[in-house]
């Protein structure tokens, strides 16, 4: 009975039902434990099944537990399984990315790929895999540069492997356009993109969960391209294949409601994110902060749509309860809100609010994005509006400063407000002379 539970489990997991799986697994694996000894490899798997599930769930401490007694099993046999503790292992590292650091994480995601290496040789697409699991998370760490240098060695491996019709390429180059998107290079990430889908649709069918992903990310790009009506088709197409209620869901009407937004649909945005915000909250993962982007994002579209006070109230809330996820406050998740809470409250004519919000979005996008990407520019102008209101000469030589890298970044990114920023450019040029001239 343990065995066929902790069977039934392991498939319940891998088709996505979580809280089934849990159940099952937990009624099962003490049943299956009684009959195993101490170092028997399949309890080892029956811990690596416990542990996937956890790591589903956002029980990742219960997880690790699980990961490391499975790994201690398998060291112990004479001869361990190479593949199984591989297995173990990968997955570990993905759990302490969450339970201790990204860079311990990466360490082991270095370790695994040298045994690959060590193992298969540098052209072997178990390698190739490796790097891109290593890649994705030097991304996750902020090491744009090194994670391109993973993915350009990867890939041409996985591509050559049947024709690039393989769930690792499929995988690679959603991941590979996102990447290339994020540095802000969409004419690039697009052939990418473009590539998934076709692999991903041969196959698993344009239904299908890969498919989907595939498609919402590209729909980001289109999005962060001002492509705004394609954007929203690709993000629509995605809701009937992804369950109602499931994160995936809770994304798209996240995205959704910005491709609204951002075409002027102010009420039909914030019941998208309101639908958004439900959804995260029903899943309930532990230390989850989506559900607080979603509520910034509705309280932005209730100041578009008229209501500032509800607005900014929504938007402060959201503030609170990204800083108790992320107490540090210095990832990209805090940006957007922080751009919202900046033009809420100069609305509201509270400059010193606008400005204190509009410097740290600024210092969070050169941080995590650079300085000259698309957050940058727009930070730039928006930042210096602010400190053009305040009239002195320190903050109208800073404001000089940042707008003239503001107006070179909106044209390189085909910026269509760019006559603003060269109009605001020359008012505190102006504004500089006068002074000069008293």
């Amino acid at each position: 009975r343990g065995e066929l539970l902790m069977a039934i489990a392991e498939i319940q997991g891998n088709l996505g039902q979580r809280d089934d799986g849990i159940s099952t697994v937990e009624k099962g694996f003490p049943l299956f434990a009684a009959g195993m000894a101490e170092r028997d490899p399949r309890l080892a798997h029956a811990y690596f099944v416990r542990a996937l599930l956890y790591d589903y769930a956002g029980r990742a401490d219960e997880a690790e537990h699980d990961l490391l007694a499975a790994q201690r099993i398998v060291e112990s046999t004479p001869s361990p399984d190479r593949d199984q503790l591989d297995e173990i292992q990968t997955l570990l590292s993905e759990v302490i990315s969450h339970t201790r650091s990204l860079s311990d994480a990466i360490a082991l995601k270095k370790v695994l790929l040298e045994r690959a290496l060590d193992r298969f040789g540098p052209s072997h697409p178990m390698v190739a895999i490796k790097k891109m699991h290593l890649a994705r998370m030097q991304e996750e760490s902020g090491d744009y540069a090194s994670a391109e240098q993973s993915y350009k060695e990867a890939m041409p491996i996985l591509m050559a492997v049947n024709g690039g019709l393989t769930k690792a390429a499929c995988e690679g180059e959603s991941n590979y356009a996102a990447l290339i998107d994020r540095m802000s290079r969409p004419g690039d990430a697009l052939p990418h993109f473009d590539t998934s889908l076709k692999c991903n649709e041969k196959l698993y069918g344009r239904n299908s969960i890969p498919f989907a992903r595939t498609l919402f990310s590209r729909g980001i790009l289109l999005l962060n391209q001002r492509r705004h009506v394609e954007a929203e088709a690709d993000f629509r197409a995605t809701l009937p294949i992804f369950a109602e209620g499931a994160m995936d869901a809770g994304h798209s009407h996240r995205y959704l409601g910005r491709a609204l937004l951002e075409q002027g649909h102010f009420a039909a945005a914030a019941d998208e994110f309101k639908t958004a915000e439900r959804i995260y909250r029903e899943v309930n993962i532990p230390h989850d902060f989506q559900r607080w982007r979603a509520r910034a994002d509705y309280g932005y579209a209730q100041f578009k749509n008229g209501d500032a006070v509800g607005g900014r109230v929504s938007v402060e809330a959201a503030m609170a309860g990204l800083h108790e996820e992320m107490p540090e406050g210095d990832t990209p998740e805090f940006m957007r809100p922080l751009r919202a809470l900046g033009e809420i409250a100069r609305s509201q004519d509270d400059s010193s609010a606008a400005l204190a919000a509009h410097r740290r979005w600024h210092e969070l996008a050169v941080k995590n994005y650079g300085a000259d990407s698309r957050d940058t520019y727009k930070a730039s102008y928006e930042l210096a509006s602010d400190l053009a209101g305040k009239g002195d000469r320190a903050s109208l030589l800073e404001a000089q400063t940042l707008l003239v890298d503001a107006a070179r970044l909106g044209k390189q990114f085909d910026e269509p407000a760019i006559a603003d920023y060269e109009g605001r450019q020359r008012q505190v040029e102006t504004a500089i002379g006068k002074l000069g001239s008293r």
